[in-house]
């Protein structure tokens, strides 16, 4: 496994048990905590299954040799990673996600390239 994939499962991992942890401390929202932290692990066995070949992780391999961009998609990252499967249960879509932050890190590199120019 290479060591993107590493860091992104581990993040989602930790996003699924922060997500677990809200259920417990607002017992009043914790169904849909608890469908995020589902979808999540989800996520999680979708992103694992994809080939050290994926499009994203070569996306995610040239802004970091590039230095381009990697707060600002760490930032939107989290953000998403934090809401998917937050409003609506049964109806999340790993390969949107993926197809999605692939797409930010594919914009990131083009923005760089330019400011490179």
């Amino acid at each position: 496994m290479n060591d993107l994939k590493e860091l992104l499962l581990l993040n989602i991992e930790n996003t699924a048990d922060w997500r677990a942890g809200k259920a417990v401390e607002y017992p009043e929202d914790a169904v849909r905590n608890n469908n995020c932290s589902e979808a999540l692990r989800e996520l999680h066995m979708y992103v694992g299954a994809l080939p050290d070949e994926h499009a994203l992780w070569q996306a995610m391999k040239k802004c970091i040799d590039y230095g381009v961009g990697l707060y600002s998609i760490g930032e939107k990252e989290n953000c998403m990673l934090s809401r998917y499967g937050f409003f609506q249960h049964g109806g999340e879509d790993p390969a949107g996600f993926v197809a999605e932050l692939t797409s930010l890190y594919g914009n990131a590199l083009k923005e760089g390239e330019k400011l490179c120019e």
